[in-house]
């Protein structure tokens, strides 16, 4: 037995495996951390590209409410996280700026071997900035409806400040006026102001400003009678009552109420005769009255129709002219104000925002929407009306980027106002012979199902060219006139339901984010 243990304990084959295993925990934990250190980087760059397309994405989208906006992070994280690489997002922290978004991640990693020191998770974080700035060149018309309507609640003047907004945040990194940023307007109503100094343009058809004399001769008698003078008194014989009416009227298709009080007030007050009742003989006069009245030209044109009665679209045929319409002092002037052009001055821009109205002197102007679209077509086409000198609109890009082109057409109201077809020169549509109607008329369906069909080609064509269609319903109705605004746009995001005064600077501001191109900052 002795001998078996001497053996035993002099035995030396075991060592090497028990030095070996003893060894092999340091050498497999050092391994282990280098795979778990690689898996950590992986990690680290996948949540920084998360953070990134995540405060992008953010960055681009029209929300501004932060909780929708923590929504749109978690979706956007959800959906492209790979939980191969992380484990699971442990929080995001979003932190939004009408200037900015700020994306903060966290997640953890599981590690193989580190575990074996009791390092089970390693942390990951990471952020991102992203700021909305305008990249390359953008070409703007803005279609503004300035018709009657445009005076209830102020609504012009809610409209003015949208506007105003957008111009400043689209020239927000472009206040030294480098003509990246361009901007034109278009207030319509049922006719365009082209300006006094466009008469001799080639694409207009004015005539000459004339005068047109008449004269009449009338002869009349005034046989003898007895007159008595007398004077009013302050004695009330009868009154009217005070009461409070209800009344509808409409304003470019849309009936509106209102209620008036009209306070109590004499309706016939007594007479006392003063003097004697005198003899008033009897007379014969003629009189000869010469009428000298003058037509001239105030920069209002309308629409142009081919010989087949179809609308044009605005930057083909250009043998077609846009008719010239000549008014009386007495009619004076029936249209609004006049279009700019393409314009890389802020403040020009903001003061012809400024200078809309929605009336003139005897003149309550109709809403005709092809007309706006019509023009802000052609502020913005290389081939149309503005299409020479070193102000003209850059060419057509196909991909919209190169220069980036966009309308924002708005509207309050229905179309009122259509083309009559009889003539090339459409001088009914001139003469205001054209109202629609009262939406319940008998023919006002038809009528203005077919000037929306003229309002959508013209919306087709413009994004047949690339340009981005933004439409914004002020207060519309439900039904047609919202089912053609949102036809127009260029999708369903680029259209705008505004339902009243906040929503209307809201849409407006949307409009701004979508064209400011985001980057990221940080």
């Amino acid at each position: 037995m002795s001998g078996i243990l001497k053996r035993f304990w002099k035995d030396q084959s075991g060592a090497y495996a028990i030095m070996m295993g003893i060894a092999t925990i340091p050498l497999l934990l050092g391994v282990g951390t280098a795979v778990d250190y690689g898996r950590l980087v992986r990690a680290r760059s996948h949540i920084q590209q998360l953070a990134d397309g995540t405060a992008l994405a953010l960055a681009a989208s029209r929300e501004t409410k932060k909780s929708e906006l923590d929504k749109l992070a978690d979706n956007y994280v959800k959906s492209n996280t790979e939980k191969d690489i992380l484990d699971k997002i442990t929080g995001i922290t979003v932190d939004p700026s009408d200037e900015e978004i700020k994306i903060t991640l966290d997640s953890t990693v599981s590690t193989y071997f580190m575990s074996l020191a009791n390092i089970r998770t390693m942390n990951v974080t990471a952020g991102a900035v992203a700021d909305r700035a305008l990249l390359g060149k953008l070409e703007v018309s803005l279609v503004l409806d300035n018709t009657d309507s445009m005076t209830v609640d102020n609504k012009i003047g809610t409209l003015k400040k949208a506007a105003t907004n957008l111009v400043t945040a689209l020239f927000k990194e472009n206040d030294s006026g480098d003509g990246k940023v361009r901007v034109s307007l278009v207030p319509y109503a049922e006719q365009i102001n082209i300006g006094l100094k466009n008469r001799k343009a080639p694409y207009l058809s004015v005539p000459d400003d004339y005068y047109a004399t008449s004269s009449k001769t009338t002869t009349t008698t005034t046989p003898g009678y007895w007159k008595q003078d007398t004077k009013k008194t302050n004695e009330c014989l009868a009154w009217n009552e005070a009461k409070t009416t209800t009344t509808t009227t409409e304003r470019d298709g849309v009936m509106y109420t209102t209620t008036t009080t009209t306070p109590r007030s004499c309706k016939e007050y007594r007479y006392e005769n003063v003097g004697q009742p005198y003899w008033v003989e009897e007379k014969t006069e003629t009189k000869t009255t010469t009428t000298t009245t003058q037509y001239s030209w105030y920069g209002c044109i309308g629409a142009r129709v081919d010989s087949s009665a179809k609308q044009i679209l605005n930057d083909q045929k250009p043998s077609f002219k846009y008719p010239g319409y000549l008014t009386t002092p007495s009619v004076k002037q029936r249209c609004l104000t006049e279009v700019l052009p393409l314009n890389a001055s802020q403040s020009t821009i903001k003061a012809a925002i400024s200078g809309m109205i929605t009336s003139r002197s005897g003149y309550t102007p109709n809403t005709f929407i092809p007309g706006g679209m019509m023009w802000g077509i052609n502020t913005l086409s290389p081939e149309g009306p503005f299409g020479t000198g070193s102000d003209a609109p850059g060419a057509y890009d196909p991909k919209n980027q190169e220069p980036r082109k966009a309308i924002v057409l708005m509207t309050d109201g229905l179309n009122t106002q259509r083309v009559l077809t009889t003539g090339i020169q459409n001088t009914e549509y001139l003469k205001g012979t054209n109202f629609i109607g009262s939406p319940t008329a008998a023919t006002a369906g038809a009528q203005r199902a077919a000037v929306n069909a003229d309002s959508i080609t013209l919306c087709d064509y413009a994004k047949s060219k690339g340009i981005e269609v933004f439409t914004v319903a002020f207060a519309v109705p439900e039904g047609d006139p919202k089912s053609m605004l949102k036809k127009c746009a260029t999708d369903e995001s680029h259209y705008y339901d505004a339902t009243d005064a906040d929503k209307l600077l809201e849409a407006f501001e949307g409009i701004a984010r979508s064209l400011r191109v985001v980057r990221l900052v940080k």
